[in-house]
């Protein structure tokens, strides 16, 4: 299980609505950053380029008692 916070919720209106509340609690599709972080990016993608709203992604495995930790991050941009 990990948290999910988005930028943004809610519709593709204009301006995008931003993200309020609570993180929202989610089964973590991978047990390392960058096999989750590509699959959530993946999963945010539309078949359509132009209507892609995902910019970056940043994934963070903190172990609880090391505090070892694996990030992964993707940016649309590449850099």
């Amino acid at each position: 299980m990990g948290s999910f916070i988005s930028t943004y919720t809610g519709k593709n209106e204009d301006p995008l609505p931003s993200f309020n509340g609570e993180p929202i609690r989610m089964n973590i599709p991978g047990r390392t950053a960058s096999y989750t972080a590509q699959a959530l990016y993946d999963a945010l993608g539309r078949e359509d380029p132009s209507k892609y709203f995902r910019v970056s992604l940043a994934v963070a495995y903190i172990a609880p008692r090391s505090f070892e930790r694996d990030i992964h991050l993707i940016n649309r941009a590449g850099d």
